[in-house]
C-alpha cells in the first residue's frame, strides 16, 4: 500500500507540488490580477467573465480565492498535509 500511495504521489507532484496547493496557487494569481486591474483599471475580469451566471457564482469564487489565500498564508509556516511541501 505504502508503494502505490508513494507511486501516487510521485506521479501527481512531479514539479513539487500535488494538484490542491497548483489549484490554491491558481486562484491566489487570479485574485491578484484581477484586483491589480481593478485599481489600476477599473475592470474587473472575474465580474466580467462570471457576471452573466449571478452573484452567487461569484459569491463562491470571491471566497474560494479568499480561502486559498488563508491556505498559501498559513503554507508559510506550515507544510501542506496533502505534499508535505
Amino acid at each position: 500500500m505504502n508503494v502505490a500511495l508513494s507511486r501516487l504521489k510521485e506521479v501527481h507532484m512531479k514539479d513539487g507540488k500535488c494538484p490542491l496547493c497548483k489549484v490554491m496557487a491558481i486562484l491566489v494569481i487570479v485574485g491578484a490580477l484581477n484586483w491589480g486591474s481593478v485599481g489600476l483599471f477599473g475592470v474587473n475580469f472575474v465580474d466580467n467573465l462570471l457576471g452573466g451566471f449571478g452573484a452567487n457564482v461569484l459569491k463562491v469564487v470571491y471566497i474560494l480565492v479568499g480561502i486559498s489565500g488563508v491556505v498559501l498564508l498559513l503554507s508559510c509556516f506550515k507544510s501542506c498535509p496533502a505534499c508535505k511541501k
